[in-house]
């Protein structure tokens, strides 16, 4: 649900007028906010909260986003919810010169909360592959393995296999984990660490180009078990079928497709 906010005639809104009007408390309780202001010079929209380097602002839109609103097990897609962030906004705004006035109806609104958290639930899905040793690995040598693939160690303690096109899809094109405690790679705890696995994975609507990356990263897998032994298994534990993993992915790139998303692309970026 877009909120739109429009100054006076001639009149700006700076950034720390947004802070003192939207404090940290406020947020807190209206939760799922996010604000974007425009400006002339830059003619574009940027976030409100990401950098000084924009402001002050001609036009304010307030982006309150239904997933947030309605993150509750079994949730009731009460319009009123929407609404109620709609009338807390006017209330925010009531002293000052702004015209405030919802982009479409709670109703709509509501309407594709419910569109989104079907494709959520149905293609919110990652891509794994992992290798489970036969016993815990050498630390040094899942290192050294892991960096021969090309994968680099960085975000999040964990190897990633870098996405170059940084203007398409997700920042890695797939990453290496493990469940064993704590989870990630340090390089000072590398000599202790014996590794029970290696869970190799992406997110499929997040990535650049997901039937090709799997290929990839199933051929990571393979040099893997070579350097270090172990057996390849699928998501669920049981023997790693290529083809039929292939096969279950492909169908799914086809349906994310069928319903408008291209994988990687801005509208899955949005979405997932």
């Amino acid at each position: 649900m877009i909120i739109d906010v429009q100054p006076a005639a001639g009149g700006i809104i700076t950034k720390e007028q947004l802070g003192q009007i939207f404090d940290k408390a406020w947020r807190n309780e209206y939760k799922g906010i996010t604000l974007y202001g425009y400006t002339s010079k830059e003619k574009h929209w940027s976030y409100v909260d990401a950098s000084d380097e924009y402001g002050p602002f001609e036009k304010l839109q307030v982006a309150v986003n239904p997933k947030i609103v309605y993150n509750d097990p079994s949730p009731d897609y009460n319009p009123e919810r929407l609404e109620g962030y709609f009338a807390a906004v006017k209330e925010k705004l009531k002293s000052l010169p702004y015209k405030v006035e919802a982009a479409e109806s709670a109703g709509n609104a509501v309407t594709k909360a419910k569109q989104i958290a079907e494709l959520t639930h149905e293609f919110d899905k990652d891509a794994i592959i992992v290798l489970a040793a036969d016993k815990p690995m050498s630390g040094r040598l899942v290192w050294d393995a892991l960096i021969c693939t090309g994968l680099k160690w960085g975000d999040g303690d964990l190897f990633h296999w870098e996405n170059n096109r940084h203007n398409y899809g997700d920042d890695q094109l797939f990453s290496v984990w493990t469940t064993t405690d704590p989870g990630y790679f340090l390089p000072e705890n590398i000599e202790q660490m014996g590794p029970g696995n290696l869970v190799f994975g992406f997110s499929i609507p997040r990535n650049a180009d997901p039937e090709n990356v799997y290929e990839a990263m199933f051929n990571a897998v393979k040099y893997c078990q070579k350097r270090l032994g172990g057996q390849i298994l699928n998501r669920d534990g049981k023997s790693f079928d290529m083809a039929k993993e292939q096969a279950t992915l492909t169908e799914m790139v086809k349906k994310l497709k069928d319903k408008g998303i291209v994988p990687g692309s801005d509208n899955a970026l949005i979405n997932f």
